[in-house]
């Protein structure tokens, strides 16, 4: 649905009726900053991939780049090869661009390097700089009303709620885009 939306900043799509839209599930769970893992006491109505926000679950985070070895740096990010990640903004360095979807690939513990496809060559970045990076968060696995596993580790630790629905529109956002229900 949301693929073939142009670079948006400061636009808005609102769905409505359609297929995930209805299904939004609040829950509140307690995460650990820098993991993966949210402890639940009910886990009724979520399902594996589905998109994951609220506090604790950071769609943004502020990461550096530099030029030498083109890479990201943030420490702990989690991220794995070939998630796709855009920027909402960008300081100093080029070769990259806001509202753009890229990929993430050669992860490291704490820095990865960014390709215009899923496994493809690493960009050349130019000049130092600083920017926030914005990725979507799914389940990867349940384990029926004891805990969910996130694609990405949490960004603070405590009580959280948090609201999972079938309809990702984590491509809206990374594109500029914002989504409402």
């Amino acid at each position: 649905m949301f693929e073939n939306l142009g670079v948006g900043a400061s636009q808005t799509v609102t769905v409505t009726g359609n297929y995930g839209v209805g299904t939004a599930v609040t829950l509140t769970g307690t995460t650990t900053t820098g993991s993966t893992t949210v402890t639940m006491a009910s886990t009724t109505g979520l399902a594996v991939g589905m998109l994951v926000t609220g506090t604790g679950v950071s769609t943004a985070v502020a990461v550096t780049l530099q030029t030498g070895g083109n890479t990201v740096t943030r420490t702990a990010h989690g991220i794995a090869n070939d998630t796709p990640v855009s920027f909402a903004t960008l300081v100093t360095t080029t070769g990259i661009i806001i509202n753009t979807r890229y990929f993430v690939i050669n992860t490291a513990a704490n820095t990865f390097q960014l390709a215009l496809t899923a496994g493809g060559a690493a960009i050349t970045l130019t000049n130092n700089g600083s920017g926030t990076l914005r990725y979507g968060t799914t389940i990867t696995a349940i384990t029926t009303n004891t805990n969910i596993t996130l694609s990405i580790p949490a960004s603070a630790s405590g009580s959280v709620s948090l609201v999972s629905r079938l309809l990702n529109s984590s491509l809206a956002t990374l594109k500029g885009w914002a989504v409402t229900f």
